[in-house]
């Protein structure tokens, strides 16, 4: 499904999303105010983009 605003085309996330979300997740520049909040295990991604899909 897909939602679009004036500014934003939003997917919902798909498994196939994983190595994507894994780049975000893991970046330590995307979590300079939350380090702990870091991925540094796929497996994470992998949970968190299963919890996302089943909903």
């Amino acid at each position: 499904m897909r939602t679009r605003t004036s500014r934003l085309d939003l997917d919902e996330p798909l498994i196939t999303d994983l190595d994507a979300m894994y780049a975000i997740c893991s970046d330590p520049q995307s979590w300079t105010h939350f380090p702990s909040l870091r991925h540094t295990d796929p497996g994470a991604t992998e949970r968190m983009l299963l919890g996302w899909v089943e909903q």
